[in-house]
């Protein structure tokens, strides 16, 4: 594994990372289903195989963490790519930090 640009995973090594990182438990098959959905993290496919980048999934967990004070707080309906719905983002008040090359992100 390179320091700089760790493998990537198959979708059972990032269920496993997901239980052993977050705590939350995601199976290879949610992760098949959440990419037919769109709903998922970021994935490479090369021919019939699926990987996952380590920065991608922390990525998709930060932006699937929201605080909430309430029930009835705003809450997006599905996933969206900051890059892409920044506006949407922006008007919430949410922001997303950058993952470093190590796949950790930066929360300073």
């Amino acid at each position: 594994m390179n320091a700089i640009n760790p493998l990537p995973l198959s979708p059972k090594e990032a269920s496993r990372y997901l239980r052993n990182t977050f705590n939350i438990s995601y199976t290879p098959g949610t992760l098949a289903r959440l990419r037919c959905e769109g709903a998922g993290p970021v994935f490479k496919k090369i021919g019939a195989s699926v990987f996952y980048d380590i920065a991608e999934l922390n990525k998709w967990v930060h932006w699937r963490t929201f605080i909430r004070r309430s029930t009835s707080d705003i809450y997006p309906a599905k996933y969206p790519d900051p890059g892409r719905d920044c506006d949407v983002w922006a008007a919430l008040g949410i922001t997303f930090p950058e993952a470093t090359a190590t796949g950790e992100i930066d929360l300073h």
